[in-house]
């Protein structure tokens, strides 16, 4: 869930309005109880710019329009971690990017303060 601070405004700012300049990953957003996934325990690593990875940002270079919130949202290029959906065929939730495991009981949530 996005932190009620500055750097979880930018992320709202950058799914919902203004998609220029990918927000810090870092110290925007809380572990909710029962999130147990890989990502949220490695932001800086999420991310890519186009010509690097690792850079402790929310989103995707090749997807900072219209799919921002839906298309690797949080990705670790370099694990092949990713949150991202795209129905009906792409359900990634901290699983191999690339692949669609989904299993019986997934859920997709996101929360923003």
């Amino acid at each position: 869930m996005t932190r009620n601070n500055s750097a979880g405004y930018r992320v709202l700012d950058y799914f919902l309005k203004d998609a220029t300049t990918p927000a810090a990953a870092c110290d925007s957003f809380v572990r909710l109880p029962d999130d147990n996934s890989t990502l949220s325990q490695n932001c800086a690593k999420w991310g890519h710019n186009g010509t690097a990875a690792e850079t402790n940002e929310w989103g995707y270079f090749s997807h900072n329009g219209e799919w921002r919130l839906y298309r690797n949202v949080s990705v670790w290029t370099l694990r092949r971690r990713a949150f991202s959906f795209r129905p009906p065929s792409q359900f990634l939730c901290d699983d191999e990017a690339g692949s669609s495991s989904v299993s019986q009981g997934n859920t997709w949530e996101v929360y923003a303060r």
